[in-house]
C-alpha cells in the first residue's frame, strides 16, 4: 500500500504541472491578457502600464514567468492579488473554510439522501418508490441551481421566515446553531443536483449486484434479506459509486460558485466569481490550482476506499 500512495503521489505531480501550464497559458491567452483589467481604464496611461507590468514581472518572457510562478508555488507563494495587493493564499484561507462548511455539508447530505433512495428504488424496481425516486432524478438533474435557490428564498425566507436569505452566520455573531440555520438553503440547493445523479448510480450498480452469483449464493445459505443487501450487495455495489463521488468535487466547486452568489456565503465560489469580474488573475490561478490539487486529492482517496469496500482490490 505504502509503494501505491508514493507512486501515485509522484503520478500526481506531471497531472499538476500539466494542469498549471494550460491554466497559465489560457490566463495570459484571454483578450488584454493579466493587464485588462486597466487597459480599459482612460484614467491610465501607457507609460503606467508599462511600470505595472515591470513591477508583476509581466514584461518577461512567458516562459520566464511561468518558471517564476512555479517556483513561488512551491515555495507556498501564490503572489499577490491584482485588485488590493494581499498575497493571494491570505486571501483564499480566508474563503476556504467558508466553502469547506458548505461542501461538506452537502457532501453529507447527499449521500445521507441518494444512497438509501438507489437502494430503495433497486429492491423495488418498477413500483411506485422506484418511480418517484427515478421523477426525483429528473428534476434534480434538470432544475436550474439559481432558480432553485431563487424559489427557497422567496419560500423559506420571504414568505415562511424559516431561514435567513443569506450570508453565513448573523450580523453582530452567533453560535453553532446560528451558522447551521444559515446553512440549510445553500446546502440543499447545491445538495440536489448529487442526490438525483448519486441516486441513479447507486440503483444502476445495486441492480447489477444483485444478480450477481455470490448473492443468489448468500441467500441459499440461508443468510437474512438485510444482512445479503448491506453486507454483501451494497458493500460491493458502492465501490463504482465511490468514482463518482470523487469525480463530483468539480461540480460541486463550480455549483458553489452559483449556490454562494445567491445565498451571498462567503466563500471560494464567491471570491472566484469576484475574481472574474475584476480580471485578478492572480487569485483566479490561486483557486483553480487549490480546486485541481482538491480533486486529485479526493480521487487517490477514493481509490484507498475501493480497499475498504472491497478486500478482493489490492494495489502492490
Amino acid at each position: 500500500m505504502r509503494n501505491y500512495l508514493a507512486r501515485r503521489l509522484l503520478q500526481a505531480i506531471p497531472v499538476l504541472l500539466g494542469i498549471s501550464l494550460l491554466l497559465f497559458l489560457i490566463m495570459h491567452a484571454l483578450p488584454g491578457g493579466p493587464m485588462a483589467m486597466y487597459l480599459n481604464n482612460p484614467n491610465i496611461t501607457p507609460e503606467q502600464i508599462a511600470r505595472m507590468k515591470h513591477a508583476y514581472g509581466l514584461d518577461r518572457p512567458l516562459y520566464v514567468q511561468y518558471v517564476s510562478w512555479l517556483s513561488d508555488l512551491v515555495q507556498g507563494n501564490l503572489g499577490k492579488s491584482f485588485a488590493d495587493g494581499r498575497p493571494v493564499l491570505d486571501r483564499i484561507l480566508e474563503r476556504f473554510l467558508a466553502t469547506l462548511e458548505l461542501m461538506g455539508a452537502s457532501y453529507f447530505v447527499a449521500m445521507v439522501l441518494a444512497i438509501p433512495l438507489g437502494v430503495l428504488a433497486s429492491l423495488r424496481q418498477y413500483s411506485l418508490a422506484d418511480i418517484l425516486t427515478t421523477v426525483l432524478a429528473y428534476l434534480g438533474i434538470s432544475m436550474p441551481t439559481f432558480w432553485f435557490g431563487i424559489v427557497l428564498i422567496m419560500v423559506f425566507s420571504s414568505w415562511l421566515h424559516w431561514f435567513p436569505s443569506g450570508g453565513r452566520i448573523t450580523q453582530g455573531g452567533g453560535g453553532p446553531l446560528d451558522v447551521l440555520n444559515h446553512l440549510v438553503l445553500p446546502t440543499t440547493v447545491l445538495a440536489l443536483y448529487s442526490v438525483a445523479t448519486w441516486s441513479r448510480y447507486v440503483r444502476s450498480s445495486m441492480l447489477e449486484v444483485l444478480r450477481s452469483d455470490y448473492v443468489r449464493t448468500a441467500r441459499a445459505k440461508g443468510l437474512s434479506e438485510r444482512i445479503v443487501i448491506y453486507k454483501h450487495a451494497l458493500r460491493n455495489a458502492l465501490v463504482p459509486v465511490v468514482t463518482v463521488l470523487a469525480l463530483d468535487a468539480g461540480y460541486l466547486f463550480s455549483g458553489a460558485l452559483i449556490t454562494e452568489t445567491i445565498f451571498a456565503w462567503p466563500g471560494m465560489g464567491r471570491l472566484f466569481w469576484d475574481s472574474v469580474l475584476k480580471r485578478d488573475y492572480p487569485l483566479l490561478m490561486g483557486i483553480l490550482m487549490i480546486a485541481s490539487i482538491l480533486v486529485v486529492a479526493l480521487n487517490l482517496l477514493a481509490d484507498l476506499i475501493y480497499v475498504l469496500l472491497d478486500p478482493r482490490i489490492q494495489y502492490n
